[in-house]
């Protein structure tokens, strides 16, 4: 069951003994409609079409999970809070997590299960556009951001 405590999605910021404790990412930050989960994605390995058109598949045993939203407009501050708690799940160490290839642990609310799971994942590149500055402060459009699981 969704724990509105554990939010949709947290981020690994420690690990001791073995275990792992999580900061929920900030959902006032995002465009709420914007939030996708795909959970369990299967993967196929050379499947194919045979000669009376029926499609043969090879599902491999490790599903992927991808999630992904939008931020709403967003100022430095905003975007520099978001980006701090990535900073911190990639600081994690696990000897997993990492700032140069962008993994980090997190947890999510699996839909398919109806309850919470974890991943090691990567965030692919972000585009920050530019909307304005105002009052010396710098407004970002909405910034995508994904996790991917590895």
């Amino acid at each position: 069951m969704y724990d509105e405590s554990k939010g949709l999605i947290a981020i690994a910021t420690g690990y001791s003994g073995g275990k792992y404790t999580y900061e929920k990412l900030n959902h006032d930050l995002l465009q709420q409609d914007t939030i996708q989960s795909t959970p369990n994605q299967m993967q196929d390995k050379d499947s194919y079409t045979n000669a009376k058109g029926y499609l043969r598949r090879t599902v491999m045993e490790h599903s992927r999970t991808k999630w992904e939203a939008n931020t709403h407009i967003v100022s430095d501050k905003e975007l520099d809070q978001l980006l701090s708690l990535f900073d911190k799940g990639f600081a994690v160490k696990d000897g997993e997590c990492s700032k140069e290839k962008r993994h980090l642990h997190v947890r999510y609310y699996n839909d398919w299960k109806r309850d919470y799971a974890t991943m090691l994942c990567y965030i692919p590149d972000i585009t920050f556009q530019y909307k304005t500055k105002l009052a010396g402060r710098l407004y970002y459009q909405p910034v995508r951001f994904a996790f991917i699981e590895l």
